[in-house]
């Protein structure tokens, strides 16, 4: 299974979006290039997992453009461990990918980590960036 570790804000929800819920219909875009190149399963690492009115709003955003989350992560603290811990008790991993903007990584995770920015967010150099990590290119 190849996995996708999605953060919001800063991928998704940029800086110029007024709204507080507002995501970004180029980013999505970007987003489901990267699901339909190669079958990635979406696991939420970003805040918005935290609370389940914005999770929800966050589910039924993707799911209106035909995206669908797999799992959260556990909450720790740290970007990264959440991550790790995720991963420590999911086997059957192939490879994935980490969006983000922020840099909270474990250094075992900086090869499979594609950092975006609060300005442009999951741009189309970044999505080619993520799928060659998950296909192993």
């Amino acid at each position: 299974m190849l996995v996708l570790f999605l953060d919001v804000d800063g991928v998704l929800s940029l800086y110029r979006n007024n709204s507080t819920f507002g995501l970004s219909k180029p980013c999505i875009k970007q987003l489901k290039r990267i699901i339909e190149e190669t079958g990635a399963k979406i696991v939420v690492s970003s805040t918005w997992r935290l609370l389940p009115r914005t999770l929800d709003i966050l589910k039924r955003k993707l799911k209106y453009r035909g995206l669908y989350i797999y799992d959260v992560t556990p909450v720790s603290g740290i970007r990264g461990k959440e991550i790790e811990e995720w991963l420590d008790t999911h086997s059957d991993i192939d490879n994935y990918v980490i969006l983000d903007d922020d840099t909270d990584m474990l250094d075992s995770q900086l090869s499979h980590f594609v950092k975006t920015s609060m300005l442009d967010g999951l741009t189309e150099e970044k999505a080619t960036q993520a799928i060659n990590i998950l296909l192993g290119r």
